[in-house]
């Protein structure tokens, strides 16, 4: 994966939930239950992704592509 490429996009890019400011997230690990079908694809696997701090979410970059749906936003712990 080419992060540069990710990184570029914040300049565009803001969170579908509150539009405030995203960062690019590397090496998360994504290990939670889930019965979504797009989530279990990454469960157990390190992943990259766009992190909102306001609303705790993380939206993943699953297959290079982001996905902001916020139905398929990983909720952080604060």
């Amino acid at each position: 994966m080419d992060k540069n490429k990710y990184i570029e996009l914040l300049e565009i890019l803001c969170c579908p939930e509150c539009k405030g400011d995203l960062e690019f997230v590397e090496n998360y690990l994504y290990n939670e239950n889930t019965n979504d079908e797009l989530l279990k694809q990454i469960k157990g696997k390190e992943i990259s992704g766009y992190k909102c701090n306001n609303c705790s979410l993380l939206f993943p970059i699953i297959e290079e592509i982001p996905v902001f749906l916020v139905d398929k936003a990983i909720k952080l712990n604060k």
